[in-house]
């Protein structure tokens, strides 16, 4: 019988001083585990937040620093880890924006390797295009796996304005989705809330999405709001301004019995092999 168990997701505000974001996370992932967390999902570039203009950080292998600072807190402190993200080491002077799956002696389970890359203004000619593409590989490849928690899947921030990548999760068996995130703070205004509950209530599917907060460069802000949301769409925690450590309850025994009552993914008409359509 399954059991409920403690998660976390840890608000932060990472710089380009990587020490300093290191020491800080560091603290958080301990405050997690002291309120009895097992699992706790990271921000995005957690340990070091690119500045517009500055040249790009170097690029780690897989099994580089991030990974050996992430398994050994992992180690210490006996949880499982979604480690944010970092710049992962890619072909043709690119690299790939990965996160990391740590189990809680330390071990690599697997790497999610951002597949949306956001871009904005790219073909307008305007003095602030954004386009993660410049510097970026897409990634190319979606895993579920087993965790103390229950099934995970990992997506990275603008993932999330794509319906298609959550509902792939749900389809591998995905009971639980981690998003470690630095959203803008014009679209996290309009669109956070509304994205993350509506990714969790359209896969009934835990959703844990941990963000950047705070301004690290003039006129760049991340939005923050951390939240924990539950297969219902309730929101089971939510950040306010500032760092944070956000803990609640995954119970998969109420997510296997929301999805019997109304599971609308076996409903869904329209999933590949599922119905036929004809024109």
């Amino acid at each position: 019988m399954k059991v409920f168990m403690l998660a976390a997701v840890v608000q932060t505000l990472a710089s380009a001083d990587r020490e300093s974001n290191l020491k800080r996370v560091a603290g958080q992932v301990e405050e997690a585990a002291r309120l009895g967390a097992r699992l706790a999902v990271l921000p995005e570039y957690f340990a070091f937040l690119r500045l517009r203009g500055q040249d790009p950080v170097p690029a780690e292998p897989l099994r580089g620093p991030t990974y050996e600072y992430l398994a050994s807190l992992a180690r210490d402190h006996d949880l499982w880890l979604v480690g944010g993200s970092f710049y992962q080491q890619g072909p043709e002077g690119k690299a790939y924006n990965t996160s990391l799956l740590i189990d809680n002696k330390g071990g690599l389970v697997d790497c999610y390797q951002k597949i949306h890359l956001a871009s904005a203004n790219r073909h307008q000619g305007v003095q602030n295009a954004f386009d993660e593409s410049r510097d970026l590989h897409y990634g190319r490849r979606l895993w579920v796996r087993p965790t103390v928690a229950g099934a995970l899947g990992v997506i990275i921030c603008y993932d999330l304005r794509f319906p298609e990548i959550t509902r792939a999760l749900r389809m591998q068996g995905a009971e639980i989705i981690a998003a470690p995130c630095a959203f803008f703070i014009a679209g996290g205004r309009t669109h956070w809330d509304a994205i993350i509950r509506s990714r969790a209530i359209e896969n009934q599917c835990y959703m844990l999405a941990a963000g950047q907060w705070g301004e690290y460069a003039p006129g760049r802000r991340a939005f923050g709001c951390s939240m924990i949301v539950d297969p219902a769409g309730r929101v089971l925690a939510q950040a306010g301004d500032g760092p944070a450590v956000l803990c609640a309850d995954i119970d998969i025994g109420r997510l296997e019995q929301n999805r019997k009552v109304m599971d609308y993914f076996s409903q869904a008409r329209l999933l590949p092999g599922s119905y036929p359509v004809k024109g």
